[in-house]
Formats: structure tokens, sequence, C-alpha cells
């Protein structure tokens, strides 16, 4: 049985906003297009093997929870998976250029 997928409302509205900016500051609603399929394809890889994506190491020793993450384009996707759930959650999807420490540390209060 595979893992069901989640966004957390942070992941969802990071999401967002990429595609937004994407579209409508940069003015290329393919490359949005095309970075929203690439999300999309992301999700039954997950669902059955997730554990495939690396180790966020500094989340994991910060945070004292496993946090994994997939690069999508130009961004990252931090997850953690629930194994007795058999879910995988996104917590964040940071631009690559961002401190993704940092980011991560700042907003979630997911890990307390």
């Amino acid at each position: 049985m595979g893992y069901r997928l989640e966004l957390t409302k942070t992941a969802e509205s990071e999401l967002r906003s990429a595609i937004e900016r994407l579209a409508v500051v940069f003015g290329s609603p393919n490359s949005a297009a095309k970075l929203l399929n690439e999300f999309k394809c992301l999700e039954p890889v997950l669902s059955t093997f997730p554990r495939c994506k690396p180790v966020f190491f500094p989340a994991c020793k910060t945070f004292g929870i496993e946090v994994r993450k997939a690069q999508v384009k130009n961004y990252l996707a931090y997850y953690t998976i629930n194994d007795e759930s058999k879910t995988v959650t996104v917590i964040s999807i940071l631009a690559m250029r961002q401190d993704q420490l940092a980011n991560l540390v700042r907003d979630y209060s997911f890990f307390s």
C-alpha cells in the first residue's frame, strides 16, 4: 500500500506563490504550468518510495525528526514520513536561493 501525500497550509501557500510569481511577475505562464506539473509528478514517487530522497540533516539535528528534501526545478520540497498513518507530509516548498534552515526554523511550529 502506498503513502498518502499531503501538504501543510504553509507548503500550499508557498507553492501557490511560486506559481503566481512565475506567471504574473515574470510573465511566464508556461514556466508556471511546468513547475506545477513537476510537483504533480513528485506525488507518485513519494507515495511509492518516500525514502528515495535525501535526508536534510541540519533540520533533523535542529528539530529532532527526520526531514527529507526533494528538488523540483529551482525549489526544494521538505517533507516528513509517518509510517503509522502511511502519510508523507510536505511541510515547506522553498526556492533554492533562500536560506533553507532559517526559513524552516522561522516558519514552522510543525516541529514543536
